[in-house]
């Protein structure tokens, strides 16, 4: 997966993974005043990296762990 595709590929997973810690933190200031609400939190984690030939590993990207 080395390569252009690879390389946007992690970005992508990269985005996608900050765009979901940015969609909690608006659900969390929205619901700041509620309640009985608590924080959520995103955990990333890294993808399982890639091994290549001669080159040792290379990362994946992150997805999302649990909110």
């Amino acid at each position: 997966m080395s390569g252009l595709f690879g390389s946007l590929n992690t970005s992508t997973s990269g985005m996608r993974a900050q765009q979901n810690a940015l969609q909690t933190t608006s659900h969390n200031l929205a619901n700041a005043n509620t309640v009985g609400y608590s924080r959520q939190r995103v955990n990333m984690v890294s993808n399982m990296p890639q091994s290549l030939p001669g080159i040792g590993q290379m990362g994946t990207g992150v997805v999302i762990g649990g909110v």
